[in-house]
């Protein structure tokens, strides 16, 4: 098993994703779990994360 350094909204955007697998969110659904801010976030903060985590 090999870790790799994530910081905070990263994590737990891989929780959310890990922990509900095989179910498809929407952007505004994880701002709305993650971030807290019902949908209203900037679809490119949730990309940047996702593809700076190519592993996912």
């Amino acid at each position: 098993m090999s870790y790799f350094p994530t910081i905070p909204k990263e994590y737990e955007i891989i929780c959310l994703l890990t922990l509900n697998r095989g179910q498809t969110f929407e952007r505004g659904k994880i701002y709305d779990r993650v971030w807290g801010l019902e949908g209203s976030g900037d679809d490119t903060v949730i990309m940047e994360h996702i593809h700076a985590r190519g592993q996912i």
